[in-house]
């Protein structure tokens, strides 16, 4: 008669089995949480950035991208200007605003031979914005302000990763004058308003760059 032997693992064995158990968990329980993170903040940027219907819509077939603008901003039309490194194109729009004799109005701008408006720089900025207090970012754009008390005048800018082949581009310049409320608004500081600048003019602002893109 033939006797099965059970042979039950040792402690090194066994060591391995619940390793490889642990291991196992690990990966399933980062890979949850990734998900849902995406998923909660694809959420978030859909709400947060949701484009008004009642917004125009430019599209340039020549070099095959467009954007959304709000409405009052008025037509829009691109110039194309000569640059050192190349041509420079700016979507200029009809609104403007009046400071003493000056006009000025928001604006697109792509300058393919701007090293500053370059994917990689625009992303060195938004990887070390945690150490400046005075820009403001989300995963592809970084803004700024710069203060003209002389003018009364405050210039939102934000700098935007985009993908525009026939521009060669790969960055997006937008810029919006807004009167300042206080001249003694502070000097390049997004995060201490004070009248300057609000956060419905930034959170336009960057709507309407992240509207840009090819066809």
């Amino acid at each position: 008669m033939e006797t099965n032997v059970v042979q039950i693992p040792g402690k090194q064995a066994r060591a391995n089995i619940f390793a490889i158990v642990v291991i196992i968990l690990l990966v399933i329980g980062v890979g949850w949480y990734a998900y849902h993170k995406n998923q909660k903040q694809s959420k978030s940027n859909s709400t947060t950035l949701s484009i008004p219907a009642t917004w125009s819509t430019y599209k340039n077939d020549q070099y095959s991208f467009q954007l959304k603008y709000p409405t009052n901003w008025g037509a829009a039309s691109l110039k194309t200007f000569s640059a050192q490194g190349g041509n420079s194109y700016i979507v200029n729009f009809s609104k403007t605003v009046k400071t003493g004799s000056t006009f000025y109005a928001p604006s697109v701008s792509f300058s393919p031979g701007n090293k500053s408006l370059a994917k990689d720089a625009i992303q060195k900025q938004i990887d070390s914005a945690s150490k400046n207090k005075k820009i403001i970012t989300d995963s592809s754009s970084y803004a700024q302000v710069n203060n003209s008390a002389s003018l009364e005048l405050s210039t939102l800018q934000l700098y935007q990763i985009v993908n525009l082949p026939k521009l060669n581009t790969t960055g997006a310049l937008l810029m919006l004058q807004i009167p300042n409320a206080n001249p003694k608004c502070p000097v390049d500081e997004l995060s201490n308003l004070d009248g300057c600048v609000s956060k419905s003019d930034y959170t336009t602002l960057n709507m309407v760059a992240k509207s840009i893109q090819s066809f």
